[in-house]
């Protein structure tokens, strides 16, 4: 399988994710904002794709807020899975359509963003865009998505904001797409995320 028609896989179950996310309520975590459910699943992004050298790739993470006010963003950390590099936070921003994204040379055309420092998000699925970037060529980089902390009614709060991603690297845009170490962190990652999410 090519890098691009991996890619174009990962689009696929980004399609069929957001097709579960539409049905979806919210777990309470001690706050408003919390994983996303699907008949009372976590429901989560899950995408493995090939980049360059200090390459991001670009991810989706989403949330759901149960209250009918509004909750402010303060930041986001990556979530490492234990003993795997989960690489760098290139950037992360809130995104303003419902579409999910897995690009490996920045945003797809049509995805817009807003910065995450003091997004307010309404009642409901929001989605962040965030990009995660490895140095090593050969390396797998995981993530389980992010560490989101939060304002709500004057109380700062966090929530997990699930995305099993894989950043594998690549040394050049020629090299074969590096499908089993690469789908081996896929697996860790969305293992890693199932674990958090309780399932």
């Amino acid at each position: 399988m090519t890098r691009w028609s991996r890619i174009r896989l990962c689009s696929a179950m980004m399609v069929l994710i957001a097709s579960l996310a539409s049905a979806c309520d919210s777990r309470s975590g001690g706050g408003p904002l919390t994983t996303l459910l699907s008949g009372g699943q976590p429901v989560f992004a899950v995408a493995a794709i090939s980049t360059l050298p200090g390459q991001a790739a670009d991810m989706t993470a989403s949330g759901s807020n149960s209250a009918p006010g509004q909750v402010t963003l303060v930041s986001a950390t990556l979530m490492p899975v234990a003993g795997q590099p989960a690489g760098r936070l290139s950037h992360v921003a809130v995104g303003t359509l419902r579409g999910y994204v897995a690009a490996a040379r920045g945003r797809p055309p049509g995805v817009t963003v807003r910065p995450l420092p003091g997004a307010v998000l309404p009642q409901g699925q929001s989605n962040i865009i965030f990009g995660f970037a490895g140095n090593h060529d050969g390396g797998v980089y995981i993530t389980t998505g992010l560490k989101v902390v939060y304002r709500y009614h004057g109380q700062i709060f966090t929530v997990d904001a699930l995305s099993a991603a894989a950043n594998c690297v690549v040394k050049t845009l020629h090299t074969p797409f590096p499908f089993p170490r690469c789908e081996q962190g896929r697996i860790r990652a969305d293992r890693a995320a199932k674990a958090l999410a309780g399932r």
